[in-house]
């Protein structure tokens, strides 16, 4: 009976090495998994990290080719008068198919021949969905610019609006009178990359609130609407500055 307790005590003492050996195993396993899925986990997010900055080395190089953070800066990318370091930029968001848009091409006009070298104009697309003929407009300003003849399709798009006469039946007369290629043209009215050129527009105008046409950036300031060339007084009865007055304050 002696013996059978000693014999008992030895069996228990061998499970409990027994127990405690496995016991320790599994923690010694779960202490080296923990280790290598952190390890794992800082290699994903080291490469998470470089993927990111990857991602957005875009991004940041656009956001440093912009004025206080709102409007790009005029660049080759832009179709534009005049001299690309003039003191005086002014962009224009703007629609062919808007009256008061052929208006103010006649004041921007005149702008340009009253200060010349002084001021640098880049014109934009904003093509309104509500006027009917505003995005094959801007189509064909692109397509014939393609062909190195954007400011006189410009000239021809805004002088038919003043006139209420534009439609594509105009824009095809204009084909002619600027003596495009007339199927280089036609292909290009379809082409992927003018379409994504005018979305791209339109995307960086809503990103700086533009919400209608004309809208006028001048050194970055917003002017919402089509501005006259001299002072004026507003609907609300409020003296504004005209764009002769804003311009003369920038180079003085």
């Amino acid at each position: 009976m002696q013996n059978f307790s000693k014999l008992s005590k030895i069996l228990i003492f061998v499970s409990i090495v027994f127990i405690c050996a496995i016991a320790s195993y599994f923690v010694f396993i779960g202490q080296k998994k923990a280790t290598l899925n952190s390890n794992e986990k800082n290699i994903i997010k080291k490469d998470a990290a470089e993927e990111l900055l990857d991602s957005n080395a875009e991004a940041l190089k656009k956001a440093e080719n912009t004025n206080d953070g709102l409007v790009r800066k005029i660049d080759d990318t832009d179709h534009i008068l005049g001299d690309i370091n003039a003191p005086v930029q002014i962009i224009i968001y703007d629609d062919f198919d808007n009256e008061f848009s052929a208006d103010y091409y006649k004041t921007i006009k005149q702008t340009i021949e009253a200060y010349g070298e002084k001021i640098v104009v880049a014109y934009r697309h904003f093509p309104m969905r509500s006027h009917a003929n505003a995005n094959v407009a801007t189509q064909a300003s692109e397509c014939a610019g393609e062909q190195g003849k954007f400011w006189e399709m410009v000239e021809l798009l805004f002088t038919a609006r003043s006139a209420d006469k534009l439609n594509e039946d105009t824009i095809n007369s204009n084909v002619v009178e600027l003596q495009l290629d007339k199927a280089k043209f036609d292909a290009c009215l379809t082409d992927q990359k003018i379409s994504d050129k005018i979305q791209a527009s339109l995307t960086q105008a809503d990103n700086i609130n533009v919400t209608g046409a004309p809208t006028t950036f001048i050194n970055s300031v917003p002017y919402p609407g089509a501005m006259p060339f001299e002072d004026f007084t507003d609907s609300s009865g409020i003296e504004r500055r005209g764009l002769a007055s804003i311009i003369k304050e920038l180079i003085k």
